[in-house]
């Protein structure tokens, strides 16, 4: 798998939009996803990328783009996503009681 196949596939994977630009998930100002989505574009679109997941890459980017860059499109974004895309922790295993 080439460079260019796995930068694509990065994007492909991400869980949610803000994985898209390999940030956390906390509110982030319009003009700075703004700046994010002009540097991953240029390496995924289409004409300038020969992957073959470069078209689905590039698509799902600006999907993320496109709901990041509007701040109430953002809010909502943040309060139905889930938790684990909020917060990123380790659940712990509690000890299961054991009842005599």
């Amino acid at each position: 798998m080439s460079n260019t196949d796995k930068y694509c596939k990065l994007i492909l994977d991400a869980q949610n939009y803000f994985e898209c630009f390999g940030i956390p998930c906390t509110p982030i100002e319009p003009g700075k996803i703004r700046t994010l989505y002009l540097q991953k574009a240029i390496k995924v679109h289409p004409d300038k990328n020969s992957s073959s997941y470069a078209t689905a890459a590039f698509q799902k980017l600006t999907e993320a783009f496109d709901t990041l860059h509007d701040e109430e499109k953002q809010h909502s974004y943040l309060i139905s996503c889930k938790p684990e895309c909020r917060f990123k922790r380790k659940k712990k295993k509690v000890p299961t009681a054991t009842l005599r």
